[in-house]
């Protein structure tokens, strides 16, 4: 059970607190999606991406830094797989709670799609 009284107040349901990051970001970029406990205690802090657990062994390139009140979701070179919604869940003896953010990952434009914009930009 993590303790997190001297940084935060006393309560019994944990209260979560998320950032997150840009709704729209492009493949091979970087990103991170922080989660904050305030919780006088709290036994378990879950990660999950479309309502699945995140294993960091089958997603190398997602990796959580634990920190015991703080933690962050940190992807590296971001997939079109990898969009959707990310849900940090803490649980202590009174509740669960969870907050969830979306994220759009979205393919480099092509070549093609460049100067097809770029011929518009002239007209």
């Amino acid at each position: 059970m993590f303790n997190c009284s001297t940084c935060f107040p006393s309560g019994g349901t944990p209260t979560v607190d998320m950032t997150c990051p840009e709704v729209h970001i492009k493949t091979d970029s970087h990103t991170s999606i922080t989660c904050k406990v305030l919780s006088e205690s709290f036994d378990k802090i879950t990660w999950f991406h479309n309502a699945k657990p995140i294993s960091e062994q089958k997603e190398s390139h997602m990796r959580v830094d634990r920190k015991s009140c703080n933690q962050t979701l940190n992807i590296k070179n971001a997939m079109t797989r990898d969009g959707g919604n990310y849900t940090c869940q803490v649980v202590n003896a009174n509740a669960t709670v969870h907050k969830t953010c979306f994220l759009d990952v979205k393919g480099k434009s092509s070549l093609v799609d460049e100067k097809v914009n770029a011929f518009f930009a002239l007209i």
